[in-house]
């Protein structure tokens, strides 16, 4: 039987993703679909000690897919038109992001670490580990992870290769050969080399921020919200598009002036669990 994460990532014949605007996912489960993508890959034999895996995109889905993949034992190919990797998190000082927040009232929900339990001692199992902070401040940390999977610090003989401001080519970038893809990468030089099989990491794209007259901030973007107050004689009339848990974010830094776990930790204080 054909594995079903794989399956519902699947796009095309040895091609997939996880990324895209029908599949919008919190910034912790693209880490953990990425680490999921690898291990599964590896078992179905799409990738192995012989099948080089692709991923296109260094956000932290695609960064988790080729941390896991190298430490599988998979020589890893990572691919960015940025020059440098969790772009969106690294150009934004005001989105705060924490990995448990919105699992109150588990136990667990104020550890604000992922992964979310970790042996004393030992380096975290997932590819990407941080604790709740600015995203700027953590694609700074992320981004020292993964030039430490680069440096090959750990890694079980196999490599993974980092190429920043390249892109596939457009077009024949990808061409099928027998049970693998020869893949042909444009940026400072052309490359050529054959996969197993390649993973889409690339996002949804840009953020609609303009209705009308109206412009604002995308999401991954510095923004003054945290600067407005309720308290105001006439409060500024401020447009959220979308019902996340990032529009949530926003409302409420908007009305009380504090980012949510900061809040919520608070009034959590107040709030006995009920017993079921």
């Amino acid at each position: 039987m054909a594995d079903r994460f794989l399956e519902a990532h699947r796009a095309a014949d040895l091609v997939y993703a996880l990324g895209g605007k029908l599949s919008g996912i919190s910034v912790r489960d693209q880490s953990v679909r990425g680490q999921l993508f690898a291990t599964r890959a590896v078992a179905d034999g799409l990738i192995g000690s012989t099948r080089r895996l692709l991923v296109v995109g260094a956000g932290v889905a695609g960064a988790s897919a080729a941390i896991e993949a190298v430490r599988l034992g998979v020589d890893t190919v990572l691919l960015d038109q940025k020059f440098g990797a969790f772009s969106l998190q690294a150009g934004c000082s005001t989105r705060h992001l924490d990995p448990t927040l919105y699992d109150w009232p588990v136990d667990h929900w104020q550890r604000g670490s992922h992964p979310i339990l970790s042996p004393p001692g030992l380096s975290p199992s997932t590819p990407l580990h941080w604790h709740a902070d600015y995203s700027h401040a953590l694609a700074t940390r992320w981004a020292a992870q993964l030039l430490s999977a680069v440096a090959g610090t750990g890694a079980p003989g196999a490599t993974l290769r980092f190429l920043t401001g390249s892109r596939l080519a457009d077009p024949g970038g990808l061409k099928y050969l027998g049970n693998g893809i020869r893949a042909t990468v444009e940026g400072y030089k052309t490359l050529a080399f054959d996969v197993g099989c390649v993973l889409f990491c690339i996002g949804f794209g840009h953020d609609s921020v303009s209705i009308g007259n109206y412009s604002g901030p995308p999401f991954w973007a510095t923004d003054p919200l945290s600067d407005l107050s309720c308290g105001l004689p006439a409060p500024p009339s401020v447009v959220i598009s979308g019902g996340g848990d990032g529009g949530l974010q926003d409302y409420l830094r908007i009305a009380t002036g504090h980012i949510p776990s900061v809040l919520y930790r608070s009034v959590d204080q107040f709030l006995p669990i009920a017993e079921f």
